[in-house]
């Protein structure tokens, strides 16, 4: 556990602002780019779910084929999400260790790094 190099005390919070961030920013992208990827190709849930709607005739395999791509873009879109989260976090992990003040001391108020 770090000091604070001002007074001493180990009264210390770990801030992790960067990687709160980029934790957010990569969830955010992720998950927006796992949608679109899923939309633009989302021939396969929609054709699966035109394939399972033909029992009910075109109607069946018109709203098959919307719940399979809005499906496929939900799939992607949580997919994209968790990579995102997890790539994001890890960078913001680095800035967090070697660009900003991560840690402060809940006893002056000072704000350093644990180099």
């Amino acid at each position: 556990m770090p000091t604070c190099p001002k007074c001493h005390s180990t009264n210390i919070d770990k801030l992790n602002y960067g990687k709160r961030a980029g934790a957010t920013v990569g969830g955010l992208g992720g998950a927006a780019g796992g949608a679109a990827t899923a939309i633009a190709g989302g021939a396969a849930g929609g054709k699966a779910g035109a394939a399972l709607g033909a029992f009910g005739g075109p109607v069946g395999i018109a709203a098959g084929a919307t719940v399979g791509t809005i499906a496929g873009a939900i799939a992607g879109a949580l997919a994209g999400g968790t990579v995102g989260v997890t790539a994001g976090a890890v960078v913001g992990r680095a800035i967090d260790e070697h660009i900003l003040d991560n840690y402060k001391c809940m006893e002056c108020e000072h704000k350093f790094n644990e180099e």
